[in-house]
């Protein structure tokens, strides 16, 4: 058996987090009953190093494999990184074709940020055919497979409202700070009523001497290679930030009811989901 992996200390901001080793995957009885339905993270150290995927994304690969499909507009954005406080409408956002998003990141991988923020992966098509579900799922019915890439990535701290993922790092460095639901209340979430009920104000790569209350959250950081991958549990808020070119493939599930009320982002999940019900209907109404 394969020994852990230690990663090398790491700063999120004004946050220094104890890094947590990779370790050797676990079978999927023991990953549902140790990780999953404990609601508890882990990195597993080169889960999916066979994908035909980790050693072919280039991002000259990717662009001649897409174009084959068409011309794909995807969504892109970038997080301002002296930005004390986080402005969502201030996080740029646009739609450009993946061809030269992909080009750019080939030709300058250490430009500024470039970040596809999630983009469906339909199975056996495209970039589809060099990935395979993980082992470790086959309990689970997932209901969606997302690709992630760019370069010099930067994510605004979020948790998944509804969610478990298992996140599978295809090529580059992923960096991903992490903490328990049992701290948002430190984490300077946005109004459980608003938009951004799920996101922190707090931005993680500047100055974090206006959200005080962060610097003594108690989290953990991963650091993730190509082939590792990192269980995210439902409402653990983390922070993912990539280094030159990075690619991941992220694949989601539903937890259980029990995990769902055993959470303690469950009621703040709760009103946020309620308040995006009323405010899509009160948009068709305004239709």
């Amino acid at each position: 058996m394969r020994s852990a992996r230690r990663p090398t200390p790491s700063h999120g901001g004004n946050i220094t987090l104890a890094p947590e080793p990779a370790i050797p995957a676990p079978g999927s009885a023991e990953f549902t009953r140790d990780y999953v339905r404990a609601n508890r993270p882990a990195a597993f150290a080169s889960l999916v190093k066979d994908w035909p995927a980790v050693r072919r994304w280039t991002p000259a690969y990717l662009a001649d494999l897409t174009a084959r499909l068409g011309d794909i507009q995807v969504p892109y954005r970038s997080t301002p990184e002296h930005m004390a406080r986080m402005d969502l409408s201030r996080i740029q956002q646009g739609r450009m074709s993946l061809g030269a998003l992909l080009m750019a990141c080939a030709d300058d991988p250490g430009g500024e940020e470039l970040y596809v923020p999630g983009m469906a992966l339909p199975e056996g098509v495209g970039p589809g055919i060099d990935i395979e579900k993980p082992s470790l799922l086959v309990p689970f019915q997932t209901f969606g497979t997302t690709i992630f890439l760019g370069r010099n990535t930067r994510c605004i701290g979020h948790f998944h409202p509804m969610a478990h993922a298992l996140l599978c790092q295809v090529q580059g460095t992923k960096k991903v700070w992490m903490f328990p639901p049992s701290e948002l209340n430190r984490l300077h979430l946005f109004p459980a009523w608003s938009q951004g009920f799920f996101q922190s104000e707090a931005n993680f790569y500047g100055d974090l001497a206006p959200f005080p209350q962060v610097a003594r959250a108690k989290g953990q950081m991963y650091e993730l290679h190509p082939g590792d991958a990192l269980f995210i549990p439902m409402h653990w808020l983390h922070v993912p930030e990539g280094t030159g070119w990075t690619t991941a493939v992220t694949y989601w599930w539903r937890p259980e009811l029990g995990e769902w009320l055993r959470s303690a982002g469950s009621l703040r999940a709760l009103v946020g989901i309620g308040g995006e019900f009323v405010r899509r209907g009160l948009a068709r109404r305004a239709q």
